[in-house]
């Protein structure tokens, strides 16, 4: 690595000048450089220290870095505090330097430095696993409607597009719909305020729709993509709690504005578990690629930690009820106890590998998988035969067949319904 690079923080009043010339440079005129700027000056909670640059001291010029994108994440009953990398570029003449290792490194220091519990990045396929990111929750599952079919309306519903003083009403419909996810994402006051007004002149930009019943005066609506993937219109939230009246209307709404914005079909980015999405599919629409958010647990202490609400509040539920003794995590390389008291973690300790009564065989690269509740550690054991409970042992001193690392592991490790919706 030339000795001439360091890494920093944006820290200069010059930085944000060179940090849209980064990626103007590599990104043309998809906007990135607009959007930086944008987060730079308006995103909610945005800190300079949120860039991650490299610079090189003999030109003064910024050749590569990146932005850390806070989130709140719900889990159940906890918050975690997630890091996305985002708005990731290098010059062209700087690439193949290592410079993202650089930076990467910095980056996991501060995420451990700072209270994250988590790292995401939505970026491209296969590059992120070097350092330790995972594909862990859906993303960008969709259904595509062709726009030759024929939806009732009636002249009971109005639309409109939603302003700053429809955010309790949205922040309404939010609420509702992270009460049907364990993990979803929580967006406050300020996210909203920033999705109605600054976002929008972004690559991410989205219109946000009321459908009103002026009969009944019930709500609901939906969001459409500026851009987003594709060519069709995208639509990338909806109320989960529309009737079938109100979503008839809507996808004829929707298919006339596809119309008007020369869109060839409407693509709905919503989650495959939605009761909305089962009836698209009804409805003729087709089930598109899905792809998934890449994520990384920094330190796992720190994140069972975080978790020890959701386990405890699973074990309280289950048949285990009460539970008291050592459930080991071996991660092959690694271990981790966690000591479990009358139903409750009294310890969280790393671990030298070694077998135990209670254990799950886990490579750390399923971990965050299994934690997260994107597979069960059955599924992942179709394609992965290293992870899997502690055997069976018939223990003489009460003439039984002991160990409960199965029941443990299928009550702490369930499957999940995640969708993150954009705060963005």
């Amino acid at each position: 690595m030339n000795n001439n690079i360091i890494i920093r923080h944006a820290t200069k009043s010059t930085d944000l000048k060179q940090i849209k010339h980064l990626f103007k440079v590599v990104f043309g005129d998809e906007g990135v450089d607009k959007l930086a700027e944008i987060f730079h000056k308006h995103f909610p909670n945005w800190k300079p220290d949120y860039w991650f640059l490299a610079e090189d001291t003999v030109t003064q010029q910024i050749i590569s870095g990146f932005c850390l994108i806070p989130w709140k994440w719900n889990f159940n009953s906890i918050m975690l505090n997630v890091a996305e990398m985002g708005l990731v570029a290098t010059l062209p003449d700087y690439r193949g330097k290592g410079l993202m290792k650089l930076l990467n490194a910095e980056f996991n220091k501060y995420i451990e430095e700072n209270g994250f519990h988590l790292a995401a990045i939505q970026g491209i396929p296969g590059f992120y696993n070097k350092f330790e990111y995972h594909y862990a929750l859906p993303m960008e599952r969709h259904v595509i409607m062709p726009l030759d079919k024929n939806f009732p309306s009636t002249n009971n519903y109005g639309f409109s597009e939603a302003g700053i003083q429809d955010i309790p009403f949205l922040m309404e419909q939010d609420d509702l719909f992270k009460s049907s996810f364990d993990i979803s994402a929580n967006r406050n006051k300020a996210t909203w305020e920033y999705l109605l007004s600054h976002s929008k002149k972004t690559e991410y930009g989205s219109e946000f729709w009321i459908i009103e019943d002026k009969l009944l005066q019930d709500r609901y609506y939906f969001r459409i993509a500026l851009q987003g993937f594709g060519s069709g219109l995208v639509i990338s939230e909806i109320s989960e709690n529309m009737p079938l009246s109100a979503l008839s209307n809507t996808m004829a709404f929707l298919i006339n504005e596809s119309n008007k914005r020369n869109k060839p079909f409407i693509r709905f980015n919503i989650s495959h578990d939605l009761k909305l999405s089962k009836q698209l599919l009804i409805w003729g629409a087709e089930k598109g690629k899905s792809y998934a958010w890449q994520i990384k647990i920094q330190d796992a202490i720190k994140f069972l930690d975080a978790m020890r609400p959701v386990f405890e509040n699973r074990i309280a539920l289950s048949s285990l009820k009460g539970f008291s003794g050592l459930f080991h995590l071996n991660m092959y390389y690694k271990g981790i106890d966690l000591i479990w008291k009358n139903g409750k973690i009294i310890g969280i300790k790393s671990e030298g590998v070694k077998e135990v009564e209670n254990m799950l065989n886990v490579c750390a690269d399923l971990f965050i998988l299994l934690c997260l509740g994107h597979k069960t550690w059955e599924e992942l054991q179709q394609i992965r035969p290293d992870i899997f409970p502690g055997d069976l042992y018939f223990d003489p001193t009460v003439n039984r067949v002991g160990n409960v690392s199965r029941e443990l592991t299928d009550i702490l490790f369930p499957k999940t319904k995640s969708w993150i919706n954009c705060q963005y």
